[in-house]
């Protein structure tokens, strides 16, 4: 048994890794199952391939992801609870008495004595049902953690019917899995038992650095997990939130639009922690009777200034109204959303703003949710219901009753739809748009690229959506529109932070990117990596573009250029010889040096004038695509299947029959 004062933070992280070895094999046997046998699950999975451009020889890699997937979530579920159970978070406001907890024992629920309680409550119920309930609890406590909301992951933990095939005579396949699953199940919680860790006297970092080292960079990047590096990161965060004064702006905010696992987000925290930390004599003084507002045991509780600026206040403070994360990856949530938390363990709070969503719909134009606010600020409705009195004669009778049907209104490609949906799907649609209604003093992050060539169909929604269809052009990255957006949400003298692909400054499709960018931002700053590799997990690397939001009085700026020399590998900076002024909708050519002759402005002849231009060989063409299947009559082919280069030696070895021959090109 291990003491309450110690913690054997290696022998954790090495039996975290084992749980999730053992679980992965399970859940792969599960899905092999359930892709043969139930055709609601295989239904979601083959949509899961169409929506991902999953071809048939990249299938089985994505399955065995998506299990890892499945398994760290499980995993991340329990632990946190654990870890909640043994710091005394597991107990709601009805807990209490007079203030103090029911009964020593209240607040537990996945430890050895928290499951035998709910033994003792209900019979017959198996391991898989109780961490289930466990989940629920959790998501009833917390609303706004995002690990406990609902995720496509939970599609392979076996349901509660299938779960009953532990106590009752069923397919045979069927109860040897749920035996399987209820045994890994049983390995985790005893080997995360208080018996074996008491996580009540560790604190954030010591956990923080469990949850990094047991899901390890080799298996993030497996999992399509990719790391920003870290000089990345600090070089963004010190060109724009490193200049922010807490004191003048208490409620400065920043937000990554992009978060992934939430590194920028995370070092951002740090940042202004220090900041606040250092400054809150200042802020006690500066805002003695300000009126603050902040949550406690399930309350909201009104302080002064005076009691508000306190260390023990300054968690809540940064999570609730400095630090804002959406991602369109549920998993990549669920990290962000633990590793935030746990930065101040002691001062628990789920007042977060870490939201799962797709960062490119115009959530606040278009939903009409001040229209839904008021549908949820009457939380009764009354109901009229004919019923029979004593005398068998009907009547009409009211009933007031707390209201679960809402109606949800959008634009849906320039035509208004309405649909009806229950609270919950309208309080988090609230949230997002609550979100996106918002500007921020900083916007920083490294957006997704994603090139047009390939993957037309991806950017036939901008082209059709009224928000996005005057931004759009032929040939553009994804990532224009994280800087569409990202300008948008920006305040006045706020600052854009991104590191992305340099090849919009001189490409022709980024016409539309370019004005917006001239009429509302100023290039401030440029770090160019000339040839230095800066992605370990991806083939193309990036540059620094730092952006201040216009005014109205701006003075024309400068850009500065900090360019690594790879040779000496040092940073030469120097200010370039383009001004903000004259940036146009073509070229920037903004590498010039002050000292450097622009040979671009003077005696220029068009090639075209004097020799032949063409594309040359088109290389595109190396997926399988609808036109292809009926044009060559290959009905066994699947759309995204993969078109490939044979040697004449790799034709001849193959020995194609006289069919197959016709598909050579």
């Amino acid at each position: 048994m291990i003491t309450e004062n110690t913690f054997d933070k290696s022998k954790l992280i090495s039996e975290l890794k084992e749980s999730h070895i053992e679980l992965v094999k399970v859940y792969k046997k599960i899905f092999d199952n359930r892709y043969k046998t139930n055709e609601d699950f295989k239904m979601f999975i083959d949509k899961e391939y169409k929506e991902n451009k999953i071809s048939t020889g990249e299938q089985q890699v994505w399955n065995d992801n998506f299990c890892h997937r499945a398994s760290y979530t499980l995993l991340n579920k329990i632990l946190f609870i654990r870890i909640c159970e043994d710091k005394g978070f597991m107990l709601n406001a009805d807990d209490y008495v007079a203030g103090e907890p029911k009964d020593l024992h209240i607040g537990k629920k996945l430890s050895r004595i928290g499951l035998q309680k709910w033994a003792n409550l209900v019979t017959n119920y198996t391991l898989g049902e109780l961490v289930k309930l466990a989940f629920l609890d959790m998501k009833k406590s917390y609303g706004n953690i995002a690990l406990y909301k609902d995720d496509k992951y939970e599609i392979l933990t076996p349901t509660t019917e299938e779960l009953s095939l532990k106590y009752l005579d069923g397919d045979d396949d069927a109860q040897k899995l749920v035996l399987q699953f209820e045994n890994a199940l049983s390995n985790i919680v005893e080997k995360l038992d208080t018996n074996n860790y008491n996580f009540n006297n560790t604190d954030g970092n010591i956990l923080g650095d469990v949850y990094e080292k047991f899901m390890d960079r080799e298996t993030r990047k497996a999992i399509g997990q990719f790391y920003t590096p870290e000089f990345v990161i600090e070089y963004i965060l010190n060109n724009t939130v490193a200049e922010a004064d807490v004191v003048e702006n208490p409620f400065v905010s920043v937000a990554d639009i992009s978060c992934g696992s939430g590194h920028f987000l995370i070092m951002a925290y740090d940042m202004l922690r220090e900041k606040f930390i250092n400054s809150l004599e200042l802020l006690r003084d500066n805002y003695a009777d300000e009126v603050y507002y902040i949550k406690r045991d399930g309350r909201e509780v009104e302080l002064t200034g005076k009691d508000y600026w306190k260390e023990e206040n300054i968690h809540y403070h940064i999570l609730k109204h400095c630090i804002y994360g959406a991602d369109i990856d549920s998993f990549a949530i669920q990290l962000t959303t633990i590793n935030l938390l746990l930065k101040d363990l002691d001062n628990f709070t789920d007042e977060l703003n870490i939201l799962e969503c797709d960062s490119l719909i115009k959530w606040e134009r278009k939903y009409d949710w001040r229209d839904l606010e008021k549908q949820l600020e009457d939380e009764y409705e009354i109901i009229n219901t004919k019923q029979v009195n004593l005398f068998g004669e009907e009547e009409l009778t009211e009933i007031k009753q707390k209201k679960d049907r809402f109606t949800k209104t959008y634009n849906n490609l320039g035509v208004e739809v309405k649909e009806s949906i229950n609270r919950e799907r309208a309080e988090n649609l609230l949230k997002l748009c609550y979100f996106w209604n918002k500007e921020f003093d900083y916007v920083l992050g490294n957006p997704p690229y994603m090139g047009q060539k390939g993957n037309s169909e991806s950017f036939e929604k901008f082209k059709k959506d009224p928000y996005w269809s005057g931004f759009y052009e032929r040939m553009q990255d994804l990532y224009y529109y994280f800087y569409a957006r990202g300008i948008e949400k920006v305040k006045a003298e706020g600052k854009l932070g991104f590191i992305t692909p340099p090849y919009w400054l001189t490409a022709k499709a980024s016409q539309n990117l370019k004005k917006v960018l001239i009429s509302k931002m100023q290039l401030i700053r440029v770090f160019d990596f000339s040839n230095k590799k800066v992605f370990d997990d991806a083939q193309i690397d990036g540059n620094i573009f730092i952006f201040k939001k216009s005014s109205g009085n701006d003075v024309d700026e400068r850009i500065t250029i900090n360019l690594y020399d790879n040779k000496n590998n040092d940073l030469i900076s120097f200010t370039s010889k383009i001004s903000n002024s004259e940036l146009d909708t073509g070229m920037w050519n903004i590498f010039i040096r002050n000292e450097e002759k622009d040979y671009f402005n003077n005696n220029i002849r068009r090639m075209g004038e004097f020799c032949t231009i063409s594309p040359g060989i088109q290389s595109g063409c190396d997926k399988v695509s609808a036109s292809h299947i009926k044009k060559y009559d290959i009905p066994n082919s699947k759309i995204g299947d993969g078109i490939f280069i044979l040697s004449s030696d790799e034709i001849k070895k193959l020995n194609f029959n006289k069919s197959e021959k016709k598909l050579l090109k």
